[in-house]
């Protein structure tokens, strides 16, 4: 799945471009930047342990302890959200939860959409009501 570009507080992201803050490219170690890529995609809802290491370590097992340095790390280079908590949530026993107002921004080709010549005219949905009515 492509996710689109997503914009929170003073940020955008992009998988592709990463983290800015106010149009200025953040620095952000790949495997945090993973980590934010994932809590984005499920934003409101709580990520395992599991998930996350799933992703950012596929085959490999880590100590929890490094999904929190990440978490933290994270959690300093995005200060706080709009209401004044950090972005990201710790749920004891369960994971973490991105808690932030997203905004999507869709990229031009998904709001204008693939250009495809019509292969027919478009039917007169008119007549065919009237066939269907007096018949």
């Amino acid at each position: 799945m492509e996710q689109n570009e997503v914009a929170f507080g003073p940020f955008r992201f992009s998988p592709t471009l990463g983290l800015l803050k106010d149009g200025v490219a953040v620095k952000v170690g790949s495997r945090p930047q993973a980590i934010l890529a994932l809590l984005l995609e499920r934003a409101g809802v709580v990520v395992s342990n599991r998930d996350i290491m799933a992703r950012v370590w596929p085959g490999l097992f880590v100590e929890e302890a490094n999904i929190r340095v990440h978490i933290g790390s994270l959690r300093k280079l995005l200060g706080k959200n709009e209401v004044g908590t950090d972005y990201i949530e710790n749920i004891p026993a369960q994971g973490y939860r991105f808690v932030g107002t997203i905004r999507t921004i869709l990229s031009p080709e998904a709001v204008e959409g693939p250009v495809v010549p019509p292969s027919a005219p478009p039917a007169d949905l008119s007549i065919l009501c009237l066939a269907t009515s007096t018949g």
